[in-house]
Parts: C-alpha cells; structure tokens; sequence
C-alpha cells in the first residue's frame, strides 16, 4: 500500500484493492479508513497521523533517505512510499521504499503472482500481527519485523489446496491413457504435509496407493499430484484418506483403489501428551479390494506392511 493522496478515503480502498489484487475484510477497511481519514481531515499541510506524526515531516525523511530516487530504478520522476508489511505503519524508514509508480505497479503485480488465488493475506497478516503482539515479543527486532507478511506468504502455498475445486482434479486425472495391464500398480513412501485443523500445526504424511487399472491408468505424477492437491489445507486425516480414494475411484474408474496414510501429527509431538513416536493409520478401499480378500492381502505384501 503506497502514500498516494487521493481525493476519497473509498477511493485509496479501491486503489489499493486493485493494486493487490485482494478483497479486504470489513475490519481491514476499518482500519484504512481510520488511517486515511487522518491524513486528509486537516489539510495537506497540518496532516498528523498517530502512526506517522506529522506528515510532511514524514514524507520528507523518507525521500532524503532514499535521496529522492526510486529505490529499484533510480528515477526520479511519480514517486510514492511503499510499506513493506501492513502492520508496521510507523516512522522506522526500514518498513518503507520509495518507488517510482512503474516500479510500484511491478511490485505488486509480482506480490500477487506470488498469492494467486489465495485472497486473506491481508487478514493473515493481521493476525500474525496480533499472535506476536500477544506474545509479547519485540517487534522492532529484525526476525519479526516480517513475520506477518512472511506467514501470509507461506500459508498461500501451504493451503493451496483450499482453492482446488473438482474441475482442477477431474482436468488433472483425465489425462490417463489407454492400458492392457489389469495387474496392480503400487506406490509407497510417498511424503506429503498438510495442516492440523484443530491447531493449525503440520502434518506429515507417509502415503502407500495401489489401484488395479480397468483400461487406463495414470502417468507416474498424476496420483502424488492428486494427494498434494488434496492435503494442502486444514482438515482431518480421515477426511483426507477418503476424498483421495473417492476422487481417484470417480474420475479414473479403476477395478479397485486402496490407499494408508500414516500420520505424524505435530500437535500431539509438540504439546500436551508429547507422543514424539506416536502414528495414526487410515485407510480406505474401493472396488475389488473390499470383496477380494487377495488383491489386499497382495497389496500389503509388496509394502511389507504385514510383517
């Protein structure tokens, strides 16, 4: 979000929500609107904010510090300020750049390539604000000073899977190609983490997949593609196990599908119990391996999971 006056405080809203390509939450307009409001009620020249003081002041400190040139480019000509994170509106030249306006467009242009889909970064943000400030931690401290933009960056990757929708999975196992083989393929030890919806703490997942084809089959990737798909969001382990199978059985249509997650669950490693060995096992079948008794007991013998 840059310093670029503007003639309404609903305008700078809409301008920064184009810019970054998110909706922001009511709170989060709130807290705009607060901003905006101070530095236009008073004037240009007696604007005061509570967290930037005096605004001429302001301004003027950060382009002496930055020697009135872009910080990317050099140029000199449409400047405006630049916060790095959402939460650190204060006086510290550090949380800021001074960007000419086609570096500014490049910049967030670039931040919303890096988030794609994922629209509550402004909100995570937020929170993580909130999480540090209630843990009493200094935020002036460089490790921190971060922190918010950095978790909202991460969980746009870890949570991926929240923006999946069935079309991305039928698209993805669609492309399977013609087989005579009607014997068992078989994957193991594949690794894959997903996210605690209890405290939000990983999951590690070992996955063990077998299907018997029933005229195709898949590429190699497509089935460790489908799981990381699937568990890259908040949810349960058994709700994993089933939507897995129950994805892979509708749109490949095998004779059968068998699939064992094994579980290390941080929340149960890290806190209360501190099971640092503990493993929860799920499982779930489709077609031929619940009514043969065989194509299981085979399954499990090329896993050695049988003993």
């Amino acid at each position: 979000m840059a310093m670029v006056y503007r003639k309404t405080v609903e305008h700078k809203i809409n301008l920064s929500q184009s810019h970054q390509g998110i909706k922001h939450t009511e709170a989060t307009k709130e807290k705009i609107s607060e901003i905006q409001k101070n530095l236009l009620e008073n004037g240009r020249g007696t604007r005061k904010n509570k967290h930037y003081g005096d605004i001429p002041k302001f301004r003027k400190m950060i382009f002496e510090h930055f020697e009135n040139k872009c910080s990317r480019c050099g140029g000199t000509n449409r400047l405006c300020i630049h916060h790095k994170t959402y939460e650190n509106y204060d006086n510290n030249v550090d949380n800021y750049l001074l960007l000419c306006t086609s570096c500014h467009t490049k910049l967030h242009n670039k931040l919303k390539s890096e988030t794609g889909k994922f629209v509550g970064s402004t909100t995570i943000m937020h929170g993580v604000s909130q999480i540090l400030e209630g843990l009493h931690v200094d935020r002036n401290d460089e490790n921190f000073k971060n922190t918010p933009a950095r978790v909202a960056r991460s969980y746009a990757e870890l949570f991926e899977g929240l923006n999946i929708k069935n079309e991305d999975i039928e698209t993805l196992l669609k492309t399977r190609y013609k087989t005579d083989n009607d014997e068992m393929i078989t994957f193991r030890n594949f690794k894959c983490f997903s996210m605690c919806p209890h405290h939000l703490l990983p999951v590690i997942y070992t996955v063990h997949f077998g299907y018997i084809p029933n005229k195709y089959a898949l590429g190699l990737d497509k089935i460790p593609m489908l799981i990381e798909m699937i568990c890259k969001k908040p949810t349960l382990q058994e709700n994993v196990t089933t939507e897995i199978i129950k994805k892979f059985q509708k749109f490949v249509e095998p004779k059968g599908a068998i699939i064992v997650l094994i579980g290390d669950h941080l929340c149960m490693q890290m806190r209360n119990t501190k099971q640092k060995d503990a493993q929860t096992i799920t499982s779930e079948v489709t077609g031929i391996f619940k009514t043969d008794a065989s194509a299981k007991a085979e399954f499990f013998e090329k896993l050695k999971l049988n003993g």
